[in-house]
């Protein structure tokens, strides 16, 4: 079965008690959404993937990952464009650094405030970058 009909399917039971009134909640016949079950959405007329996409707050950015928006997601975007640039920069940075950290980049050091270090998985080319910035906002 593909990423996205595991994703509907897990969904469907999280947020409804049946196939049934998932069915129902969408306007689709039962026998339709439970074939997209059963053989995959790949299958399904593209109306329907996107109903039923919508209806369980699934975003299509990518076919391959779709991202489901649930009520902590969304109040993090919410937070997010309340920052300022200052606040944004901050939040992109610290994402980016787990993010490298999660696929494996190198490991490196990085000190902050004190003089305390920290092992981290970041780009060496990053490091560097990472210090400056540190330096620069401890002087001040």
């Amino acid at each position: 079965m593909d990423y996205l009909t595991e994703l509907i399917t897990c969904e469907i039971k999280k947020q409804y008690r049946s196939v049934r009134q998932f069915a129902f909640a969408i306007g689709v016949p039962q026998t339709t959404v439970v074939s997209a079950l059963k053989k995959g959405v790949s299958g399904t007329g593209y109306d329907t993937v996107l109903k039923m996409c919508k209806t369980l707050n699934i975003r299509l950015a990518d076919y391959e990952t779709p991202i489901p928006l649930d009520d902590e997601v969304v109040d993090m975007v919410n937070m997010y464009s309340a920052l300022d640039e200052k606040g944004m920069h901050t939040v992109r940075t610290v994402i980016l650094m787990e993010y490298n950290r999660c696929i494996g980049e190198e490991v490196g050091y990085v000190a902050a405030y004190g003089g305390k270090t920290a092992k981290t998985k970041t780009a060496k080319s990053a490091q560097g970058d990472a210090q400056e910035a540190l330096r620069s906002i401890k002087s001040k």
